[in-house]
């Protein structure tokens, strides 16, 4: 007997049309539910996140095995952030119109497909095959992250959501930190850099099962994908309040700093500091410790006091101040990467959470979908331009510190810039705390009747049309840097 949540007006959620919501209204489930949906949601990335990690804690390996430069391991690691500045937006859409289910689904199995491949091309010791391996990887590693965060947004939106996000983080980050921390020992201890792999493949099957028992509880609540499909258009993405289009451009810099020296971090403390292979991955694996002491705690710390655009501003500063410790600074490596983490720790759970504080219910994943899309092109394009400046510089991670410093910079403006968008067109409702912006939250929702968009004047859409045409840009930008060097 499939259930149904009550909504609002105290009709069921299976009369509903999708277009307001596409898979029931979770937001009012049982608590019981809930905790399912969220216990699923939060590992169906976790073979993603170790077969990321893994890799990076072994590029001197692969760099060796393989024969390559740093400019061909940028390709590599790349592979999976280019695919993934397209997919995202595509996946989110989908996920709008067809609920949540099948796209994680189909992500977490192409996820396992990927990592084994991974695992063959390193038995080849071929660089074709690794680049193919992490495109296929990427095809479903861009989309289980929109599926995970459309999943938090639809079934905590009212409340919870901030911390259903930082438990999100928590995780991946803890699984970062087992493969940043693990992927030596495994290759040193079986004697074959391929094996980190393999694990990445078992975890990413046991992700697979938690995405089938996902799919079971909305079978079993009603929630497959029943009633009206919403369709979609770019005019609605340009009825999306003109403010949304601060959170991709803040998110494009800031990744673009915090996902590339991840992927070099190993390595680059081996260099700067001349620790051996595995003392570095583990001091370098520090960077990945504080997000998972601390992203519960600063999803609680949003969802009572709000005050996301001064944490923002925060995390953008402390950004700066690590990389100067790193590029330019005898202290110990510790003091930087520790800094490192707790940017990492404080931006990504306030920017994420914003996003379904800021557009309609029925645009969440074409939302998330872009601020990933944006995300991930920063770090295509930041991964090719490490490779090759280390390259043209010899190896040296000199002109790298000073690029990632210069980015750090960028993103405090546009962290205050972010703040003042909040303040001045939104009402202060992601500064807010929970008493106020509940209140704020519930003026918006109203203005979204059956999941229409609020209308906009003329010149505020051909503001949305233009940025539209930047993130565009920006796009096409990073598959042209990506194809030039893949061919050089």
């Amino acid at each position: 007997m499939e259930k149904a949540f009550p909504v609002a007006d105290g009709t069921s959620s299976l009369d509903l049309p999708l277009s307001s919501a596409p898979e029931s209204d979770p937001s009012t489930a049982p608590w019981k539910y809930k905790m399912i949906a969220l216990v699923c949601a939060l590992l169906m990335s976790a073979g993603s996140h170790f077969s990321t990690n893994a890799l990076n804690a072994l590029k001197s390996t692969i760099k060796a095995d393989m024969g390559i430069d740093n400019t061909q391991y940028g390709v590599i690691s790349s592979s999976v952030s280019l695919i993934n500045t397209i997919l995202p937006f595509l996946g989110g859409v989908w996920m709008d119109r067809f609920g949540t289910g099948w796209g994680a689904l189909l992500s977490t199995g192409l996820i396992v497909i990927g990592n084994a491949f991974s695992a063959m091309a390193a038995h080849l010791d071929s660089y074709a095959w690794m680049v193919v391996s992490r495109v296929i990887f990427g095809l479903g590693s861009g989309c289980v992250v929109v599926a995970q965060e459309t999943i938090l947004s639809k079934w905590f939106r009212g409340k919870g959501l901030a911390i259903t996000i930082g438990l999100q983080i928590t995780v991946s980050r803890l699984f970062n930190f087992l493969a940043h921390g693990t992927a030596i020992p495994i290759k040193n201890n079986t004697g074959f850099y391929g094996n980190p792999f393999w694990v990445a493949c078992g975890i990413s099957a046991a992700s697979w099962l938690f995405t089938i028992i996902y799919l079971i509880l909305l079978k079993y609540t009603g929630g497959w994908e029943m009633g009206k499909k919403s369709h979609f258009s770019l005019d609605k993405v340009t009825r999306i309040p003109l403010a949304f289009w601060i959170l991709p451009l803040n998110i494009f810099f800031l990744g673009g700093v915090w996902t590339p020296f991840l992927g070099i971090a190993t390595e680059f403390v081996q260099q700067r500091f001349g620790t051996s292979e595995l003392i570095s991955a583990w001091t370098s694996s520090v960077s990945l410790a504080v997000p998972v002491a601390i992203s519960p705690f600063a999803g609680l710390f949003y969802e009572k006091y709000g005050k996301r655009g001064p944490v923002v501003i925060l995390s953008a500063v402390l950004l700066v101040i690590a990389m100067a410790l790193l590029g330019w600074s005898d202290a110990s490596p510790m003091a930087g990467l520790v800094l490192f983490s707790l940017s990492l720790t404080l931006a990504p759970v306030a920017l994420t959470s914003s996003v379904a504080l800021i557009v309609p219910p029925g645009l969440i994943g074409t939302g998330i979908g872009i601020h990933k899309g944006c995300l991930n092109a920063g770090v295509s394009l930041v991964d090719v331009m490490v490779g090759a400046i280390q390259d043209h510089q010899g190896g040296s991670y000199a002109r790298v510190s000073t690029a990632m410093l210069v980015l750090s910079c960028i993103t405090v403006i546009l962290a205050c810039f972010f703040w003042y968008v909040d303040v001045r067109f939104l009402s202060g409702i992601l500064d807010a705390p929970f008493s106020i912006r509940k209140g704020l939250q519930e003026d918006r929702q109203d203005a979204y009747l059956a999941g229409s968009l609020i209308p906009l004047t003329p010149r505020a859409r051909m503001l949305s049309w233009i940025a539209m045409a930047i993130v565009v840009a920006v796009l096409i930008l990073s598959w042209v840097v990506y194809g030039v060097y893949l061919f050089k």
